[in-house]
């Protein structure tokens, strides 16, 4: 009996052994390796602004009239002067319809003699007291409405005319062909660009700003330009406008620059720049510049995730962002300075995961 009751005791202290072993916690999953950064502010001699340059006048010509375009003069790079053929339609259509509008108007004068000539003989009927004095009436109406036939037909000869010299496009100022959207042969509709002329005697630059930018700058302030593929050329520039309404995709405002001092061929349309607030305009720029990929969803849900210096733990943080370049943008609430942030990989983390501190930035 005494054998028969240890044998059982043995099986329970067995099976209790068994079960707080089932109930071990698992494993604490190691550290996963992240790529961080510790937020410091940005003065403003690192703030910069991508844009291009423009001519500050150029204008798309266009045909105000529906047709085939049979020829093109100019090309890309092409110098034009004021009043210098482009481009024409083809004249057909326009010279048939002067044609036919000059023979109604010619048969509209025909019928104005003719009704001239018929209220001349009423009046000379009703003062003979041959023939009332309604035929006159009827004769006088007749004349007017023969009258107003010939300026209606005038009229439309006159349009016929105006569409045949529209035509042909001639330039309207002085410039450089920069663009052409359409060749010879192809049909085109009233006011398609065909022509893009720029007046290359006056650049500018043009930026998009952040709308905190856009808000602690004025028009004349100052900017440094240089240009994208040589740094080493540089040109003065003040704002000269600053849109008032805010780009919806991008919320962004576009400033254009007029350049002051350009080094004489250095500058020409199309090139890339980047400028650099100088001056009154050289104030230390809000917040902190992090990359894209550090930053998680967009309005009201965007969100960084901070690492706790305590326990190397991450935990996500609402911030207020404004765009600032391709690859970086810039928190304006939501962190202080000297916070350690993640910057690569955050779409795998989850509240309290612990991570392995790499210092650095994404390439």
């Amino acid at each position: 009996m005494k054998r028969i009751l240890l044998a059982l005791c043995a099986l329970a202290f067995l099976a209790a052994c068994g079960e707080s072993e089932s109930k071990a916690p698992p494993p604490e999953p190691p550290p996963r390796p992240a790529l961080t950064l510790v937020v410091q502010p940005e003065g403003a001699s690192l703030e910069k602004f991508p844009g291009s340059i423009e001519a500050r006048s150029q204008a798309a010509l266009a045909f105000p009239l529906i047709g085939r375009m049979t020829e093109r003069r100019v090309e890309v790079g092409d110098s034009v002067r004021r009043g210098q053929r482009l481009a024409a339609l083809d004249p057909l259509p326009y010279r048939l319809a002067v044609e036919a509008a000059r023979s109604s108007l010619e048969g509209a004068r025909a019928h104005l003699d003719q009704a001239r000539g018929a209220e001349s003989r009423a009046a000379a009927l009703v003062r003979g007291r041959v023939a009332a004095q309604a035929s006159l009436d009827a004769a006088r109406l007749g004349r007017e409405a023969a009258e107003s036939s010939v300026s209606q037909a005038a009229a439309t000869l006159a349009k016929a005319q105006e569409q045949l010299d529209q035509s042909v496009l001639f330039a309207q100022s002085d410039g450089v062909v920069t663009a052409v959207q359409a060749d010879p042969g192809q049909t085109v509709q009233a006011g398609q660009a065909i022509v893009t002329v720029s007046d290359l005697r006056r650049l500018e630059a043009v930026v998009d700003l952040p709308e905190e930018a856009a808000r602690r700058l004025a028009v004349g302030a100052a900017f440094e330009i240089r240009l994208r593929a040589d740094p080493s050329a540089t040109a003065q520039a003040k704002i000269r406008e600053i849109a008032p309404q805010a780009d919806s995709a991008s919320r962004t405002r576009r400033a254009r620059l007029a350049l002051e001092n350009a080094p004489p061929g250095a500058f020409w349309s199309g090139v890339l720049i980047d400028a650099l607030p100088q001056g009154a305009a050289h104030a230390e720029a809000p917040g902190f510049a992090l990359p894209l990929s550090a930053i998680q969803g967009q309005g009201a849900g965007t969100r960084v995730w901070v690492v706790n210096p305590a326990d190397s733990t991450v935990s996500p943080r609402a911030v207020r962002v404004a765009p600032l370049d391709d690859k970086r943008a810039r928190v304006l609430e939501g962190l202080t300075a000297g916070e350690r942030v993640v910057v690569s990989g955050v779409h795998s983390l989850e509240p309290g995961r612990k991570v392995r501190v790499e210092e650095g930035a994404p390439r």
